[in-house]
């Protein structure tokens, strides 16, 4: 950015054009990569050389799909943050939080078929069976126990924020649902869901 006779460069653009490489990756990704918080520098006096922001920060989460690691997780953000990288723009690197790995059990898995015929026999229809995109601790349970892990869970929208909200009339379908499964995968004798 040329700004009168000085030369300067602006971790804004250079943010923007990572922002944008960062987004147009996600559209061929299989898990979302989802960008929270775009911030350039400090407030400086805007209409002069020294308002061009020297730094900033680009924070992101990013999913993946199960049998992805860390590092792979790494190389392909590296790669991506570095084909949009402007020259004199130093980039640093840190990981806020702990990495999840993705986990998933065979769609003919019995946990997921007793789920399945619960949802159908309580609710009258038949569920689609997918993959939930998002990171949550059901790893734990399928990579380290024999207790098959099924996310399955209300609608509802605004996640993790002030207000967030579930369906009502889907906290009661679902506790229908839960009692139909656990009398089913129990197993309990006289019992009918």
């Amino acid at each position: 950015m040329q700004f009168a006779d000085e030369e300067a460069t602006s971790a804004l653009v250079a943010l923007a054009r990572i922002a944008v490489a960062l987004d147009a990756a996600e559209r061929g990704r299989e898990a979302p990569l989802l960008q929270m918080l775009l911030r350039a520098g400090e407030e400086l006096p805007w209409g002069t050389g020294e308002g061009v922001p020297a730094d900033g920060v680009l924070e992101l989460w990013c999913e993946f799909t199960p049998g992805t690691s860390r590092e792979a997780v790494d190389r392909e953000l590296r790669a991506i943050v570095a084909g949009a990288a402007t020259a004199g723009i130093d980039i640093a690197w840190e990981q806020r939080t702990r990495f999840l790995p993705a986990t998933a059990i065979p769609d003919d898995a019995p946990i997921v078929q007793a789920l399945t015929a619960a949802i159908g026999r309580t609710t009258g229809v038949g569920p689609s069976v997918g993959r939930a995109p998002f990171a949550c601790d059901a790893f734990v349970l399928n990579e380290h126990s024999a207790t098959p892990v099924v996310v399955y869970g209300p609608r509802g929208g605004n996640a993790h924020a002030p207000d967030e909200f579930v369906l009502i009339d889907d906290l009661r379908r679902l506790a229908r649902v839960f009692a139909a499964l656990a009398v089913d995968w129990c197993g309990v004798a006289g019992v009918s869901p």
